[in-house]
Formats: C-alpha cells, structure tokens, sequence
C-alpha cells in the first residue's frame, strides 16, 4: 500500500521536525513530499541536509496552497499511490496510528471522500473551535459528537459538513474522480471549494475523532487572520459552488445596475462595496466560468 503525504512549505522552519518527525513515527509507513513554495530561509537546504528521504520540490515561486498542493497530488497520481495525506506545516499527529486508523475506516466506508482526525489547537488540550462549530450544527439523534463524547461513547466516524484541509486522507479515488485544488484560489477558500465539489458528486466528509492532530494556529499573524477574512475569499466561495446554479452575465449585469443606482444616489458607504465586488467579478469572469466547467467533469482535474 503506498502512501503519500503531502506537504507544502513556506518559512515554517519552526515546524518542521514535529510535523516530519510525527510522520515518520506513523505506524503505517508514508512516503513525505514536500512542496517548498519559495522559502527566504533555510527550508530547502535544511529539508535536504536533515531529510533527505523527503522528496521535494522547490517551486522557485510561491504557487499558493492550491497550486502546491497539486504538484504533490500529481506525483502521487502518476506513481500509483493508493492514499493521499494532505498535512499542514503546521500541524503534526499525535498519535502514531492516526493514519492507519483512518485508513481502516475508508475501507470500510467508501462513500466518504475525505477523512480528517479530530484537529487540536497546538497545544493539545482543546479542539478547534471551527470543528466544534461544524458538530453541532450536524448533530443528529444518532449522530451527535458531543454528546457521545460527553456520555463517553465515542465513534469511530462522524459525518461532518465541512473539514478544514490543514489534515486530510483522500483515497486515491477521491484524486481521480474530483481531483486537485482549484488554482482559481490562490491561498485561502480552496478547501471550501474542494468540499463542495465533493458534495456535487454525493461523497461524505468524515471526522474519525479517537486519533487527532495538533494544529498551531496561536502562532498565526495578525495579518494571515486579517487576509483569511478577506471578503474575494467568501465571495469566491459562493461563486465557485457549483451546487448552485450561476449566471455570470446575469449577475455582473445586476452588480453593475447596483453601481449605477448608488452614483446616482451618492451613497459612497455602499459604492465603495458594490463598485469593487464588481470589478473583482468581472476581472474572474472567464476563469469562473472555466472553473465550474471543469469541477462539473468527474476526472482528475487541476491535475
């Protein structure tokens, strides 16, 4: 059984021996590949001195989370992996069955496209708040997180709306069927989009809560934070869905007749959001039209 796990870096040297290190402590043997997305300290030189059993690719630019991502995916692919392991750097396992024990559960429930451990907060005493978010606004009567947890019965697998992509496990049919990240998201968004694609075509996403990850997001910036709250990376979001049906003529036609309605009105508050959502819209025009094309076609897209 082959597996990859993929990793894509950007001056995270602070990170890299955890997350490697867990890696290579995983009771399930994986392969490392790492996507250096143009690192100005010591990250590929370090990776090559220290691990050279890693391989990597120096990207020579910063392609993004998206784009990166897919180099890793596309090796993957061409080398007959079996499992894909998507792992910030970030993050790192905290267990070493984590990844085999996710493994067990795709084999026992082909219908899920992604798998995710439960993700911690880096210092491995509380869960993401996000993740709680997302249990309870999926709680059932038979199928309720926190209440398991509560009562101390546990499940193995939990279906879950929504899993951020700091951890992932894809079979690799998940890869041939949906594909990579779509580069129309640069950094921020993708995994939402990857969601809903994975929705489109009736797959589940899935929480296997009795192993876990650690994810280090106190040590974010103030500007990461302020940049994932961008407003393109929701309205992205909402236009690359494609559960939902969209005309992009029809709506650039409104955005625009929502322009002209404030200059006439001199409501510079509300023209100074219509104008640049309009000339966002119309700049991705004939890549969002590209982009719902293609995550409409079951094959390896982006790949």
């Amino acid at each position: 059984m082959k597996i990859y796990a993929i990793i894509v870096t950007h001056n995270g040297m602070q990170w890299y021996d955890r997350c490697f290190h867990s890696l290579q402590q995983s009771e399930v043997p994986v392969q490392i590949i790492v996507i250096d997305n143009a690192s100005s300290d010591e990250t590929v030189n370090y990776i090559k001195k220290k691990y050279p059993e890693i391989i990597l690719i120096d990207a020579k630019e910063n392609l993004g989370f998206a784009k990166a991502n897919n180099l890793g995916l596309k090796y993957a692919l061409e080398h007959a992996a079996d499992y894909v392991f998507l792992l910030n750097q970030d993050a790192w396992l905290n267990q070493t069955n984590t990844i085999s024990a996710l493994i067990e559960q795709s084999k026992s429930n082909s219908d899920y496209a992604v798998l995710s451990p439960l993700q911690l907060y880096g210092s491995a005493n509380k869960i993401e708040q996000e993740v709680l978010m997302y249990f309870a606004r999926n709680a059932k009567s038979n199928d309720d997180f926190i209440s398991d947890l509560y009562f101390n019965r546990l499940k193995d697998l939990y279906t879950i709306p929504y899993a951020c992509a700091v951890c992932w496990l894809l079979p690799i049919s998940t890869v041939k069927n949906i594909g990579g990240f779509d580069p129309l998201f640069y950094h921020y968004g993708e995994d939402d989009n990857y969601i809903q694609r994975v929705k489109y075509w009736g797959c589940k996403i899935g929480i296997c809560p009795k192993v876990s990850i650690s994810h280090d997001v106190e040590n974010r910036t103030k500007e990461y934070r302020e940049n994932n709250l961008d407003w393109r990376k929701y309205l992205l979001i909402s236009l690359g869905d494609i559960n939902s049906e969209l005309n992009i003529h029809k709506l650039l036609k409104a955005k625009w007749k929502t322009v002209l309605i404030q200059v006439i009105r001199l409501n510079k508050k509300l023209l100074k959001q219509s104008y640049p959502e309009y000339k966002y819209l119309k700049g991705i025009r004939s890549a969002l039209i590209n982009s719902r094309t293609h995550n409409k076609e079951k094959k390896a897209n982006w790949l």
